[in-house]
């Protein structure tokens, strides 16, 4: 065992009181169902590129950003990629909604569609 072995769960534990330290009042809510969309694609050199995303609770209350939800968002469009069949140049939204569960996870609950891009440049003249 290395000594960098022997501090790895000091190290983890110590990153995670930072994290909840200074990002923890924007975490998702457990439990709580969050309900909207993500725009993504995945380009031609294989880079996940997560476009757009919103996400509100019933009573309006928007969805933050966090090191937990940015995680959680990565994840998801890599798994839903995957199920695509890693297609490059692909552009898809899901519509639906997103739980953060007690065990730290996540559920996803909706619909993934491909999207058409329209590409709108000004004519050139020859």
């Amino acid at each position: 065992m290395s000594l960098a072995d022997a501090f790895a769960p000091v190290i983890a534990a110590q990153r995670a009181q930072v994290l909840a330290e200074t990002w923890g009042h924007l975490a998702p809510k457990v439990r709580e169902i969050y309900s909207g969309y993500i725009l993504f694609t995945l380009g031609c050199h294989g880079d996940i590129t997560l476009i757009d995303w919103e996400f509100k609770q019933p009573d309006g209350t928007e969805l933050n950003s966090s090191p937990w939800f940015y995680e959680d968002i990565n994840d998801f469009i890599g798994r839903e990629i995957e199920k695509k069949g890693n297609r490059h140049g692909g552009i898809w939204r899901f519509d639906g909604t997103f739980e953060r569960l007690k065990n730290g996870k996540s559920r996803w609950r909706g619909k993934t569609s491909p999207m058409r891009a329209v590409l709108r440049f000004p004519r050139r003249k020859p």
